[in-house]
């Protein structure tokens, strides 16, 4: 019998803790305030996201590729909340939110991979979908985060530029869902673009995932009766 290596140890309601882990950082994140605190929301999402993938079988480089972006990410995190001038530099802020935007886009995609090929469907496949669908809302803020750092008037209404995440965290899932309250609004070609494709996604991917879902939940149901 071949012996698991382990970075693929199995790990029980591994999208739970994931979708768990998210939304409570979600909600206590903008309130964790101090050096400790922002080193902690970091280092928090970014375990978690590599503790679930190392589960996956990936290719071994392939993993460590997602390993080196989520420790490069973290140390920019660190660095920026040790060194509070960095938060001005834009340079350092464009190249800090390229790093995180290319770990989390390749752990959705690693993710939403893994559960489309589910042949089962249970209640920890189904709070995985919504870890992606939530975490697709975390890219979105990334990339407007970037469009705003190079162009100041890609948006209106932003704000103080101390809270200029978290601000575009609050337009990106409004904007996933379709909501769109009004009060920070897309103003260039490009930022009118990204919001509109990530509304089309917001719209698009839970019906798709749906539609899986039920999909396997009915040929679950058909080979259990035969």
């Amino acid at each position: 019998m071949k012996k698991s290596v382990w970075w693929k140890q199995p790990i029980k309601d591994k999208y739970s803790q994931l979708l768990t882990t998210i939304i409570v950082l979600f909600f206590l994140g903008p309130n964790l305030e101090g050096k400790t605190g922002q080193i902690l929301v970091s280092a928090v999402f970014l375990g978690t996201i590599i503790t679930i993938i190392r589960t996956f079988d990936i290719k071994k480089i392939y993993f460590y590729l997602l390993l080196t972006l989520a420790g490069i990410s973290f140390s920019l995190d660190m660095y920026s909340v040790l060194y509070p001038a960095t938060r001005q530099d834009k340079l350092f802020i464009l190249v800090s939110s390229t790093i995180s935007a290319l770990f989390i886009f390749a752990a959705l995609v690693t993710i939403n991979r893994k559960i489309f090929r589910e042949k089962r469907v249970n209640s920890d496949t189904i709070e995985g979908g919504i870890a992606v669908f939530v975490m697709i809302g975390l890219l979105w803020a990334v990339l407007y985060r970037m469009v705003a750092i190079v162009d100041p008037n890609a948006f209106s209404d932003l704000g103080d530029t101390r809270y200029l995440l978290d601000t575009l965290f609050y337009f990106s899932f409004t904007t996933l869902t379709t909501l769109g309250y009004g009060d920070v609004t897309p103003i260039s070609d490009f930022a009118r673009t990204l919001a509109n494709f990530e509304a089309m996604i917001g719209v698009m991917y839970p019906a798709i995932y749906i539609a899986r879902v039920v999909g396997i939940y009915t040929a679950q149901e058909m080979s259990e009766h035969d």
